[in-house]
């Protein structure tokens, strides 16, 4: 694994490999984030029991999210982690521990692109994830609790207004946008763990 590429102030980044690993596994069941030779990403999340998808769009911009996100961070009993995808198809990418404060939480969203990414709790097994892609826009899964606590509102009013957002202000970016779209609604009507391809970059 490659050191950070530049410096962290309240993210704790992991080095160790075992502990890298580890944290690679307990993700392992809900996403599957795969560089390729040539720097090709490609990203797909998992079906798991009693979850569910939604898409959001500028999510780290968003000061009542972010608010709300680190609420739910700290009231988990498992550690937070993000990882930042590397371009070296040999690498695990760059991993820290996301501590349960604001300045951890703010910094997640200075240093979330370009990077493709996820953030995730649970150090067994992941809790929920936040599935960045390489610009504004995120898949959440998780339990629906954890989703309408995150977005204030219901789900089929997040996907609403990612909708009615990229259909105003992403007219080039359309069908990609549509098709995400369509993947995390085939997500939510989907059997345990059946994946679902999100990203990918060529």
């Amino acid at each position: 694994m490659n050191m950070f590429l530049f410096p962290l102030d309240h993210l704790i980044p992991i080095e160790n490999l075992g502990e890298v690993n580890r944290i690679h596994n307990s993700l392992s069941p809900a996403f599957h984030l795969q560089p390729k030779s040539g720097g090709d990403v490609s990203l797909s999340i998992i079906k798991l029991n009693g979850w569910i998808a939604a898409p959001g769009n500028m999510l780290f911009e968003d000061s009542a999210i972010l608010s709300n996100l680190e609420t739910l961070i700290k009231s988990s009993q498992e550690p937070a982690y993000i990882i930042l995808s590397s371009w070296d198809e040999n690498d695990l990418g760059y991993v820290c521990e996301v501590p349960p404060t604001n300045d951890a939480v703010n910094e997640v969203a200075r240093i979330i692109h370009p990077f493709c990414s996820v953030l995730f709790t649970g150090s067994l097994k992941s809790e929920w994830i936040i599935v960045a892609l390489e610009n504004e826009f995120f898949a959440v899964a998780g339990k629906p609790q954890f989703i309408t606590q995150l977005f204030g509102c219901s789900i089929d009013e997040a996907f609403l207004n990612f909708r009615d957002f990229y259909e105003t202000n992403f007219a080039l970016q359309y069908r990609f946008l549509k098709a995400f779209d369509m993947q995390l609604e085939r997500y939510n009507n989907a059997q345990v763990g059946d994946e679902f391809l999100l990203f990918e970059l060529i």
